[in-house]
């Protein structure tokens, strides 16, 4: 919750307005890791 909060502050100040979130998840089975991609 401190990351969106961050976020949400750091949008305000620089004139936009953060009305949602998005959260991509990607598996690469060869190297074992899970990426998340968050977009606002």
């Amino acid at each position: 919750m401190i990351f969106l909060n961050y976020v949400e502050n750091e949008s305000k100040e620089l004139g936009y307005t953060m009305d949602g979130v998005r959260v991509y998840l990607g598996a690469y089975p060869k190297i074992k890791q899970v990426v998340i991609l968050i977009c606002f």
